[in-house]
């Protein structure tokens, strides 16, 4: 499963619109699909984004 980086964002940004949306959406995809093919880069993307580590 690949995930985009914004779907990631969006879930810890509890302030933004898109919040509840994400989490559930991204919630019932690991539910169905996360146990024997998740793509880890796009969680190293966004831990990344969040924590401005290896920016600019």
């Amino acid at each position: 499963m690949l995930v985009d980086a914004n779907i990631l964002l969006y879930v810890v940004d509890e302030s933004s619109f898109y919040h509840t949306p994400a989490k559930q959406w991204i919630e019932d995809a690991l539910k169905r699909a996360c146990a024997s093919n998740c793509v880890e880069q796009p969680l190293d993307l966004a831990v990344m984004l969040m924590t401005g580590q290896g920016l600019g």
